[in-house]
């Protein structure tokens, strides 16, 4: 089915007008406003810096600074008390009122003042959530990951079974205008955080499934490309956000402008056509050849004969295999922890950067603006470093940059300038490594679960990201968020030591091909562009012959282990 599909596609045109339009003024609109939308939280959960608000008497001549100085006691380094303000005595004379300042303390008792140089207002100033509430700013952070990994999950299962890619276009939108708005108004902890996990349910799904629509009916060489333009738009997204911000320094006014290119969704679903693939693996055949005859015509390739046509009406659909098969195959299975170990590190490291972006306490603006920066070349050559110096090689070569780059962090807590260098040089080579695996994995899965085990994988990557927003908390030592990156890249290096190098490979269709993916390329061999045709994958094993390992691994599993894992 999937072959006459292709050849189809290749009648009606797979790189002309109508792919070209998609890509440009669908893909890319859609991944901008999306690094808007993921990253203007990072503005909103600032927490400036606060101290306790004491009413100023009326007769005083002291300045604002002066009565600050007096009835705010300074921590052991200096700064003025975040929570905790000298007591007061009020004594009424005949005349007039006084007010003696002792030196015992006492917490907040009339709320908070802040620092309101760069933030207007941010959700912490908003509803007072210092002191005893500081850590619900990291609350939302961490909600907002789970709420991700959640619609990672079940979400991209709903638009393969259900509802097919153009109706998402339409909900999800719906569905974070819905949740969003009144998050901005209310303040009650469980209410608000309870929204904004809702809310962020439908983020991966706004990002992912406009970008599985394009590729469904564009040709395989174009997919990396267009990978990389995803990246590169996203990230001009992100550096948009430092400028509006820096206008609009109010988090509600943020929240609410993330909400605008939502309610523009509906002109899409005038204009972009559901998915042939999705239609055709629903038996919805008829569809599916009105949408390739529009295609056609669009890319001035006239309207496809009906003898073409009958290819799709007559191909019968195989049963779909279940996700858990994976576990009958132990080279994959095992290989897919390994997935999950590298990306999870990558993430946690890369939550870390995102959302430390204190490291510029002067300038949060700039700061972030400088690193998103930073982050263009890896998303503009990531696809080509890997295309021809090999996925592993360049996956380990930027693992090891981030890692000694972490190290050297810890030595620059006191330069922001260097420290913004140091850490950008990180943000570069962990989005150059994220890249990559994002083309590694679905090239080690194989057809039958490559769509959904790579939904499982972001979940992953999303769950474990819920623990970077508290490695960033003001309440920790400032190295020492770099100590655990370093300590997550060794993981995620000693993973991507065992991961097979894929370049020139085929995809595997099925799970014995994609059990032995790799065989004959030695993990010590620098396998890339110029030399990967002299490691040519061994021939997949038969079915008997699999049978016969695995009475082997049975009477001889030292020995089947150890063969097993030089080869995956």
């Amino acid at each position: 089915m999937a072959e006459h599909l292709d050849k189809l596609l290749d009648r009606v045109g797979a790189d002309g007008r109508y792919q070209k339009l998609l890509v440009f003024f669908f893909l890319g609109p859609i991944n901008f406003f999306a690094g808007f939308m993921n990253n203007q939280l990072l503005f909103e959960v600032v927490v400036p810096e606060h101290w306790c608000h004491v009413p100023t008497p009326a007769n005083t001549s002291l300045t604002a600074a002066q009565w600050r100085n007096i009835t705010i006691p300074r921590t052991e380094g200096g700064q003025y008390s975040s929570c905790l303000m000298y007591d007061m005595v009020e004594r009424q004379g005949s005349s007039s009122t006084s007010f003696t300042i002792t030196n015992t303390t006492s917490p907040c008792q009339f709320g908070w003042d802040y620092d309101s140089a760069q933030f207007q207002a941010t959700v912490a100033t908003s509803f007072g959530w210092f002191c005893d509430r500081g850590s619900y700013s990291q609350h939302i952070l961490a909600v907002t990951m789970a709420g991700n990994a959640a619609g990672s999950l079940f979400l991209p299962q709903l638009s393969d079974k259900y509802l097919g890619r153009r109706v998402m276009l339409l909900l999800t939108p719906a569905l974070y205008v819905v949740f969003t708005v009144p998050s901005v108004f209310i303040s009650l902890p469980i209410v608000h955080l309870a929204l904004r996990f809702l809310a962020a349910l439908v983020y991966p799904v706004c990002v992912s499934i406009p970008l599985i629509l394009v590729v469904e009916v564009v040709k395989c060489e174009w997919r990396s490309l267009i990978t990389g333009l995803c990246y590169i738009t996203y990230t001009l997204g992100v550096s948009f956000t430092s400028l509006v911000a820096y206008l609009l320094p109010q988090w509600q006014v943020l929240a609410l402008l993330s909400c605008l290119p939502h309610l523009l969704a509906p002109l899409y679903w005038w204009y972009v056509p559901e998915s042939p693939r999705w239609l055709l693996s629903k038996g919805r055949t008829s569809e599916c050849c009105r949408i390739l005859q529009m295609i056609s015509v669009i890319n001035g390739r006239g309207e496809v004969s009906p003898q073409e046509m009958e290819l799709l009406l007559s191909t019968k659909q195989d049963k779909a295999p279940h996700l858990h098969q994976v576990l009958r195959y132990p080279i994959l299975r095992r290989r897919i922890l390994r997935l999950f170990l590298l990306g999870g590190g990558l993430y946690i490291s890369f939550g870390v950067v995102m959302m430390g972006i204190n490291i510029m306490p002067s300038n949060y603006f700039l700061s972030l603006l400088l690193l998103t920066l930073i982050q263009l070349p890896g998303d503009a050559f990531s696809w080509v470093l890997a295309e021809f110096l090999g996925r592993r090689f360049t996956m380990i070569a930027a693992i090891l940059i981030a890692a000694i780059f972490s190290f050297t962090a810890t030595f620059c807590l006191h330069h922001e300038l260097l420290l913004v260098v140091v850490t950008g040089v990180v943000r570069l080579a962990l989005a150059t490594c994220m890249q990559t695996l994002f083309v590694v994995v679905p090239e080690l899965l194989p057809t039958p679960i490559r769509a959904s085990g790579f939904g499982i994988y972001n979940t992953v990557n999303s769950a474990t990201m819920v623990v970077s927003p508290y490695l960033v908390s003001p309440q920790l030592s400032a190295g020492f968020r770099y100590w655990c990156m370093l300590s997550f890249l060794v993981v995620s290096l000693v993973a991507v030591m065992t991961i097979p190098e894929t370049v020139g490979l085929p995809l595997p269709q099925d799970f014995m091909e994609a059990e032995h993916l790799g065989s004959g390329r030695p993990l010590t061999t620098w396998i890339h562009h110029w030399n990967h045709h002299k490691y040519r994958n061994n021939k997949c094993p038969t079915p008997a012959d699999w049978s016969q390992d695995t009475a082997k691994q049975d009477t001889e599993p030292l020995k089947s282990s150890s063969s097993v894992e030089a080869i995956s």
